[in-house]
């Protein structure tokens, strides 16, 4: 009994039997598990809004993974920003946002055991959610904050509208 007990406590010494990190942003870890767990939620929302239409062989496994990574090292770094300028989200809002989801409701009413049983299905707790709610209203506010204060000059525009409307004749033989 003593030799597995000795082996996984060297492993644990040594750092072999961590689990492999795919990025590092601003300290924090994103492991392979949270990747894999962030693409089976994608493709699991994919399937309910495409329906009958879906067909898994249409995304290629590894550009799916390097677009979820991309876009939780996105989130991440504006999770981070949103804390350092500590946008916050009340209690009373994120209630709010959780009692207008679709899914949460019957007959037009917000529905507790349907949130409940919706959120426990997801394999998080109901803190849990919340949690995730609040985050994702402050990171709301943060690119609403950036978006909202964005313009544009009227030369840039009329190149965009110039580029736009361009034409182009083709020949081949």
């Amino acid at each position: 009994i003593s030799i597995p007990f000795a082996l996984w406590g060297i492993q644990e010494y040594l750092g072999v039997g961590a689990e492999p990190e795919v990025a590092v942003v601003e300290g924090e870890p994103v492991t392979e598990r949270m990747l894999d767990q962030r693409v089976r939620d994608f493709r699991e929302n994919l399937r309910r809004s495409l329906g009958d239409s879906y067909r898994s062989d249409l995304f290629e496994e590894k550009i799916l993974k390097e677009q979820v990574r991309s876009a939780m090292i996105e989130e991440l770094v504006l999770v981070k920003h949103a804390a350092d300028w500590n946008l916050r989200t009340s209690d009373a809002q994120a209630r709010g946002f959780i009692s207008s989801i679709p899914a949460f409701q019957r007959s037009g009413a917000f529905d507790q055991l349907a949130y409940e049983t919706a959120v426990r299905n997801r394999g998080t707790s109901l803190a849990g959610f919340e949690q995730s709610v609040r985050q994702d209203l402050a990171v709301g506010q943060l690119r609403a904050g950036v978006r909202d204060t964005a313009f544009v000059t009227e030369k840039a525009l009329a190149d965009r509208v110039r580029l736009g409307r361009q034409q182009r004749a083709v020949a081949y033989a």
